[in-house]
């Protein structure tokens, strides 16, 4: 018998497939309460449900839970998820504390279809999209671990994989991340992060335009950005540039420029006006990335002097610029990494976490 994944569906999807089944609509908003707020996945817990409506649960419906998990501690405090999928994979997401918030780096897929030369995921290359389930199930996983009040944590969709490749599954993730009756986030706590699909990233804008958006850029011209990120061959970053000063941005929003630094690629002076060029007209900040380092990759991080002299020129040419000093590097977590398993240069606090 085949039965209804409940978390592939938001509340309002919810709703109507319960209306469907003879069902009162009120009935989902309390299933999905259930589910997403208090994180319970066993209907017979579920004690505001009549017996009956919770038989019906039991024969026709699902909750989506991983077949297991790890999580291992950084140095910084950080934590890198290693979840185990249904079919035998595994994904990883991070957890990035700061004395404020949390925030959660979830991944889309099962590596990344992209091949983008700097990055370990993309050298690991493609298995699958992840389903909705998936996606808001790493969420879910995390919040239960660090136990913090939802309004202090941060969604970032930044893991492994293109977002917008996934865009059906990623979409159904943000109804339900939204939603009151979901996970209660608010849209300034969500950021997007592509590395430039124009056709997702041209819809994404029309049905999310309120959700943060970030732009993996890491060339200030087509030749070293080709050379490292395949996509712009097929997307140019006069494409791709014209697209985003179109984006109809909300009021006192910005777009997040991401440029990943690599030493004696795209670091230099040069490179620092070329991207300021590029970039004029566009409301926007930019995030500078020193790369982080990983064996199986022939890149390497640019000393502090040029990191400093790169976003100083951008300063003097009006731009907002941070320096994003990356978390959890000693085991893996940080931008790019993904894809590795853990080191013993990690601190030993992986455990096993079994539903």
């Amino acid at each position: 018998m085949d039965y209804v994944e409940i978390k592939n569906y938001g509340p309002a999807a919810l709703e109507q497939l319960l209306v469907a089944r003879g069902e009162k609509a009120f009935r989902a908003r309390q299933l999905a309460q259930w589910i997403y707020r208090h994180g319970v996945t066993d209907f017979g817990s579920m004690t505001d449900l009549s017996l009956s409506f919770r038989s019906t649960l039991s024969k026709h419906f699902k909750v989506f839970r991983f077949a297991g998990y790890n999580r291992q501690a950084s140095q910084d405090g950080s934590c890198k998820y290693y979840f185990q999928t249904d079919d035998g994979l595994v994904l990883e997401s991070v957890s990035i504390p700061d004395e404020k918030k949390i925030t959660f780096c979830l991944s889309t897929q099962v590596g990344c279809p992209l091949s983008c030369r700097f990055c370990l995921t993309g050298a690991r290359g493609y298995i699958r999209d992840l389903s909705t389930a998936e996606i808001v199930e790493q969420y879910l996983v995390m919040r239960e671990h660090e136990g913090l009040d939802y309004r202090r944590i941060n969604v970032v969709l930044m893991g492994m994989g293109e977002p917008l490749l996934n865009y059906e599954a990623v979409s159904g993730f943000l109804g339900i991340a939204l939603s009151d009756y979901g996970l209660g986030l608010s849209s300034r706590k969500i950021t997007l992060s592509t590395a430039g699909y124009l056709p997702g990233l041209i819809r994404f804008s029309r049905e999310w335009p309120t959700v943060q958006l970030a732009v993996s850029l890491n060339g200030s011209n087509n030749r070293i950005r080709s050379h490292i990120m395949p996509i712009n061959d097929k997307f140019p970053l006069e494409e791709l540039l014209d697209t985003l000063r179109r984006y109809q941005l909300p009021r006192r929003r910005t777009i997040t420029i991401e440029y990943v630094l690599i030493a004696g690629l795209n670091d230099q002076d040069l490179h620092a006006r070329e991207l300021a060029d590029l970039l004029r007209g566009l409301r926007c900040k930019i995030n500078l990335i020193p790369y982080n380092p990983v064996p199986e990759l022939p890149y390497h991080r640019p000393s502090e002097d040029r990191i400093e002299r790169f976003s100083l020129i951008l300063h003097h040419q009006h731009y907002t610029v941070m320096v994003r000093r990356s978390r959890g590097v000693d085991i893996g977590a940080a931008c790019g990494q993904l894809g590795q398993r853990p080191g013993l240069n990690a601190r030993q606090e992986q455990k096993r976490c079994v539903p």
